[in-house]
Parts: C-alpha cells; sequence; structure tokens
C-alpha cells in the first residue's frame, strides 16, 4: 500500500510572490538593457547629428536584444531547474515546492504502478 502524503497547497498570494520574484531577474535585465540603450539615445539626440542618432538607435537594439537573450536563458534555466527539482527562485524564497500527486518533482523519478 502506498504510504499517504498530506501534501498542502500554498495560498493564492503566496503563489502570486513566487512568480513575481522568479519574473524579477529577466525585467530587470531588459530594464538595464533598455535604460543603457535609451541613454546613449538620447546622449546622440543632443548631438544633433542624424549619424549618431541612427548609431545610437542601433546600440539600443543591439543592448536589447543581448539582454533578451539573456532573459531567455535564465527562462530556460528555471524551467529546467524546476523540472529536475521542484524549485524556483520565488519557490525557495518562500518556501513552495511544485511537486506532483506522489510529492516528486515534476520529472522526478517515475511512481511505481506494481502497487
Amino acid at each position: 500500500m502506498a504510504a499517504r502524503l498530506n501534501l498542502v497547497s500554498a495560498s493564492a498570494g503566496k503563489r502570486v510572490g513566487a512568480w513575481l520574484i522568479d519574473k524579477l531577474p529577466p525585467a530587470v535585465l531588459v530594464g538595464i538593457g533598455y535604460g543603457v540603450g535609451m541613454a546613449g539615445l538620447l546622449g546622440a539626440a543632443g548631438a544633433g547629428t542624424e549619424e549618431a542618432v541612427a548609431s545610437a538607435a542601433a546600440g539600443l537594439f543591439l543592448w536589447l536584444g543581448i539582454t533578451s537573450l539573456l532573459a531567455v536563458a535564465y527562462g530556460i534555466w528555471k524551467w529546467g531547474w524546476e523540472a529536475r527539482t521542484g524549485k524556483t527562485p520565488g519557490n525557495v524564497l518562500l518556501g513552495l515546492r511544485t511537486s506532483n500527486e506522489d510529492g516528486n518533482a515534476p520529472a522526478g523519478p517515475p511512481s511505481s504502478s506494481a502497487d
């Protein structure tokens, strides 16, 4: 007979909090890219030459592209970590864990069907 686990669902507030914490690193990355790119663009606009503005606009897109790729890489890493362990940065900080009905991490060891 299989052991009965006392799994408890987290409150909606804790889940939303963990979700927001998980979204913070990519938002900060893209925000930094936008801020650095816009600073260059505004500085070039003050210079008044079309070449400087065009170059700064290209720099803005470059910064946004790099930081967006880093944000996607973070998302892939977070997805893999949660699939293996049931943890995300937000879950760890708030004491939560994603699990299947057996109490294992989502991609954890398969349960025996010969019970």
